[in-house]
């Protein structure tokens, strides 16, 4: 039985594969002019320019922490700070981080050591530590493996004021680190930009969240979801119902 169920398979794929991979090859390009147009460009940033810090925790990021940070920092956008929390690493990451900042006042650098507390995901709980020095009306939740266009703040920013949103996110340019990463990450930018537009639910994509401060607050953060490993889902699920 299991040597016939492996045989059906085999089959359905040599008779499917070669489409589905046509398929996406033909669609990928397409999704990607979609998810990279910036329409909100033209619209006015609001007087005075809304105070944003962008909350980027990283772990063993020794590899990609510096491009990351570096393109934060390179933001058009006026008014912004940076909170980058480095959680329990075993590599150079905290002493690059620590080296940035002494080149730029607007990185503020945390360093967490020993245990993550019991119950907590390890990123949830830097999340939330990192959160406490937070400023401003909006925070901007980036992973560290992301590389933001010198738009984004400002791009993302102007979604949330024109649209009264109290959760913006974006999909950013990943960092790949091997070929299976270059393969898969293409595949992962259709189906989510897929899901964008065909999901009846609430979705977000958890690399960047940008969030109105007492909407987060207000379905309390990280803190509410630690044990939880799908934050950007239960995140915008729960702004959506508050």
């Amino acid at each position: 039985m299991q040597r016939a169920i492996e045989y059906l398979s085999i089959s359905v794929y040599i008779a499917c594969g070669p489409l589905a991979w046509l398929w996406a090859l033909i669609t990928i390009p397409m999704e990607r002019r979609r998810m990279t147009r910036d329409e909100l460009l033209g619209q006015p940033l609001p007087e005075p320019v809304p105070r944003m810090t962008v909350l980027v925790p990283a772990k063993d990021e020794e590899a990609g922490i510096r491009t990351c940070i570096s393109a934060v920092l390179a933001q058009t956008y006026p008014n912004f700070r940076v909170v980058a929390v480095d959680h329990r690493s075993d590599d150079r990451t905290g002493e690059i981080l620590d080296e940035l900042a002494l080149k730029d006042d607007r990185l503020k650098v945390l360093h967490l050591k020993g245990p993550t507390p019991a119950g907590w995901m390890g990123k949830h709980h830097a999340v939330d530590q990192g959160y406490g020095l937070a400023e401003g009306t909006y925070v901007l939740f980036l992973d560290a493996d992301c590389v933001l266009e010198p738009t984004a703040l400002s791009a993302a920013m102007s979604g949330a004021v024109h649209k009264r949103l109290d959760l913006v996110s974006l999909m950013p340019r990943l960092q790949t680190r091997n070929f299976w990463e270059r393969v898969i990450s293409p595949f992962a930018g259709l189906v989510s930009s897929m899901l964008d537009r065909g999901l009846r639910e609430p979705y977000a994509f958890g690399w960047f969240m940008l969030f109105r401060r007492d909407a987060y607050d207000r379905v309390g953060g990280h803190a509410a979801i630690h044990h939880i490993i799908e934050d950007d889902k239960m995140l915008a699920v729960r702004v959506t119902e508050t």
